[in-house]
């Protein structure tokens, strides 16, 4: 009777707990406000980097938000457009082929009773430099005569791979060309699918379109056609119906005046922008060419201390590995430590350089958006003033290029690239170096005070190379440099500077000659430099052929030596100190790639949504699903868990050996193994009549004659040690 007890007791226990565990797991994952249809739940996204696979976040979801007209911005329409925007980013899980990349954006859109999910053939193969995919789904909200239709038409928003090539297609005029593109292809597939589906419509039909990066580029200029053509997609959707919410919009649209400028806001109000000013994709194409987008702009508040600390704990929870980055201290992930920084040479222990702060004579911007404002100016102004220099100069081809070669490629690859190119970058610097002067400087009056105080210097820099003997003498860059000052060429060079710098009248005739001959090096060096990389790859032999024809070609070459020339080093300062390790010109170099680590970090959809949760009243303190003790538990795994449903890592259980005593589970005897989280499993227990294998048959025999030959009364219990060994022995078996 006690033995009889214990066994119910031990049943009923179970499925307490179990009826327990999933009663709360449903709670936890859905919750609903009655008065405003609230959903609470998690989606799934790939993260901008730092992890080997998605991530789970929170959302609140309600289709209250839609009500409304879309000239008015909401705040948590904007939150959930977010959310859209990142599940729509290709995955990165490691069993996700390009067939179900779009499954996190399919899992949230269902999640959100949307129905009729569809995508188009570029969601589901390996992007290319003018491809775009593009995610489709309607649901039916309210009912009789107050029933509308909720179109959701989600680009791509991440995952480009070498639709990057895309964004630096700008064209000659018009709207930015490879946003243009994109745009085209999801309204041609949007026609069919609403054919297709429109007799299933009710009512009213509204648009949600949403866009992170590029995505956002697309997104805008999609907004903007159906704004101005209220039948493109086959059937009426007006302005106040189409809610658009672009997030790192970067610039789509070009405006001959501020007149036009400020149509292209009160004629879009349904066109939201969000980003922060000091985020570079938004820099793109260059302001300075009179670029901006449609809609209204509103930037996030990234020099509030309180916003950005409030921020900062949504991000904590979001993705852990970004957070640990940005607060590090001094790290350059966080754009507020932005630091003019220049190159001074340490002969402390051989010939060396360090980072220090620039000097504040240089008057180098000491903010990221100020810096970035400032090299863009530069660029435009002294090498691509317009568009029709940017195409017909090469510098759209040469970066479309650029772009494709390092996107297209995976993280093992991409790596192996760098690497490769990273051997020569000693001399690419001082090739670039030299090239600047020369083009710049040397085209200014200031020609001959150059080539004079080249001349001062040229001394001491023998000197030093010779002083490296010792210490550098079998490192690639330093036998390059010496077996270029020992040369014919080198000596030559010399000779020529050193006969126009007493004679003005010789620089004219010299001039265009010393240039050629320098640049020619310098893009020389630049295709030595990819094809240093391009060598590394361990990808098919004849695409690293094709890629090392186009990357090594003068036509990248060339163009690409010409903008990071500019871009990095370009100063009209400094002639007087040109040659110094420390000018000006070194220290805009070294301050760009210094704190190069904040200008995308800011863009990462993580940082843009903990941004957008700041400013949204869902998204209360106790939902920032700080983890607290609570373990939860499934067949799967256990996990942390906090009550506003966000699961922690799940870990894999460790259970312990099956019981030996079966309990009842409704009309079946089974045996429980149990994890130290609590979870337990189950199993039929052995039956007394089950057939032993062979081996332990075996074994048994020989335990009977044993038996034989002793009393009854101890052979019993033996009987017993031996049948439990037989069941262990059949279990490790199976």
């Amino acid at each position: 009777m006690s033995q009889k007890f214990k066994r119910i007791t031990a049943f009923l226990l179970c499925v307490a707990l179990l009826l327990g565990t999933f009663a709360t797991l449903t709670i936890n994952v859905f919750a609903t406000d009655e008065k405003e249809n609230l959903k609470k739940g998690e989606f799934v996204f790939a993260p901008h980097t730092y992890t080997e696979g998605d991530l789970n976040d929170i959302y609140y979801y309600t289709d209250e938000v839609f009500s409304g007209s879309a000239l008015n911005y909401n705040e948590h329409l904007a939150t959930m457009s977010m959310i859209l925007a990142a599940s729509s980013i290709s995955s990165q899980d490691p069993d996700a082929d390009y067939e179900v990349k779009s499954r996190n954006l399919s899992h949230l859109l269902r999640e959100w009773d949307f129905t009729e999910f569809s995508v188009n053939e570029y969601y589901t193969q390996k992007p290319q430099e003018q491809t775009m995919g593009v995610g489709i789904a309607y649901k039916i909200i309210g009912e009789g005569d107050n029933a509308y239709t909720l179109l959701a038409i989600v680009p791509r928003s991440a995952g480009y791979e070498k639709e990057w090539a895309g964004n630096f297609t700008v064209g000659k005029d018009g709207v930015h060309k490879g946003f243009a593109t994109g745009r085209d292809i999801i309204l041609d597939f949007a026609k069919q699918y609403v054919e297709e589906n429109k007799d299933s419509f009710e009512g009213t039909v509204k648009v949600w379109t949403v866009g992170y990066s590029r995505g956002a580029g697309v997104a805008n200029l999609l907004a903007a056609y159906l704004d101005d053509n209220s039948k493109a997609l086959g059937i009426e959707v007006k302005k106040e119906n189409i809610f658009a919410y672009a997030f790192g919009t970067p610039s789509t649209v070009q405006y001959a005046n501020e007149t036009e400028k400020a149509s292209f806001e009160t004629n879009y109000k349904n066109i939201h922008n969000r980003y922060s000013d000091y985020d570079i994709v938004t820099y793109a194409p260059f302001k300075n060419w009179k670029f901006t987008h449609y809609g209204t702009t509103k930037l996030f508040d990234v020099y509030n201390a309180e916003k950005k600390a409030e921020m900062l704990k949504f991000l904590e929870n979001t993705n852990k590995t970004i957070y640990d980055l940005y607060v590090a201290e001094g790290s350059k992930a966080d754009p507020d430590n932005f630091t003019p920084v220049m190159i001074q040479l340490d002969t402390s222990n051989g010939l060396g350089v360090k980072l220090v702060p620039a000097d504040p004579a240089y008057g180098i911007p000491s903010n990221q958006r100020d810096f970035l404002d400032s090299r863009v100016a530069f660029l435009v102004e002294n090498l691509v003033p317009d568009r029709a220099t940017y195409v017909d100069g090469g510098y759209e081809y040469a970066l479309q290029c650029l772009t494709s070669l390092y996107f297209g490629l995976d993280s093992e690859q991409s790596s192996l690239l760098i690497k490769g190119m990273s051997h020569n970058i000693i001399i690419l610097a001082a090739a670039y170096y030299c090239y600047f002067i020369s083009d710049f400087y040397l085209s200014s009056e200031q020609g001959l005070g150059t080539v004079s105080a080249l001349l001062n210097m040229l001394p001491e820099i023998e000197q030093k190379i010779a002083g490296l003997e010792e210490e550098c003498g079998t490192e690639e860059w330093y036998l390059y440099v010496k077996g270029f000052m020992a040369s014919e060429k080198y000596l030559k060079t010399k000779a020529t500077l050193e006969a126009i710098s007493s004679n003005a009248d010789l620089l004219a005739g010299s001039i265009a000659g010393i240039q050629e001959n320098i640049k020619n090096f310098a893009v020389g060096i630049t295709a030595n430099v990819f094809e240093s990389g391009i060598s590394e790859l361990t990808i098919d032999e004849a695409e690293k052929t094709k890629l090392l024809e186009i990357m090594t070609s003068v036509e990248v070459a060339a163009p690409l030596t010409d903008f990071l020339v500019y871009l990095l080093l370009g100063s009209e300062d400094g002639v007087e100190s040109v040659f110094n390790p420390s000018s000006k010109n070194i220290a805009l170099a070294a301050t760009f790639l210094t704190n190069a680590g904040s200008y995308m970090r800011v863009h990462n959809n993580e940082i843009i949504l903990s941004w957008l949760r700041t400013e949204d009243s869902y998204y209360a303190d106790n939902d920032l699903h700080i983890h607290d003790t609570i373990i939860k538990s499934d067949e799967n795994g256990h996990w942390e868990e906090c009550e506003c449903g966000y699961k922690g890592e799940v870990n894999v259980h460790a259970f312990g050996d099956w019981g030996t005593l079966p309990i009842k589970d409704g009309d079946k005897d089974v045996v429980v193994r149990s994890c130290p989280c609590g979870y337990e499993e189950t199993k039929d227990a052995p039956v007394e009549e089950d057939v032993p294998t062979n081996k332990d048959q075996d074994k048994m025999e020989t335990w009977v004659i044993v038996l034989i030959c002793v009393g009854s009364a101890v052979a019993l219990a033996i009987v017993v040690v031996v049948v439990i060994i037989i069941v262990k022995k059949r279990k490790s078996v199976k």
